[in-house]
């Protein structure tokens, strides 16, 4: 699965994920916690959303 893939599943535009890579901007406490979900466990995030 491509990175663009992954973030189309976990339901965050690839725009966002590219801010806050390049550190233009910064993830909400919500965006915080679920990248450390993801982080944890990404396939449980990935089931969890499939539902």
């Amino acid at each position: 699965m491509t990175q663009e893939q992954f973030w189309t599943r976990v339901h965050l535009r690839i725009g966002t994920v590219r801010d806050w890579e390049q550190g233009t901007k910064e993830p909400d406490s919500a965006a915080k916690t679920l990248l450390r979900v993801i982080e944890h466990d990404p396939e449980a995030v990935l089931q969890a959303l499939e539902h």
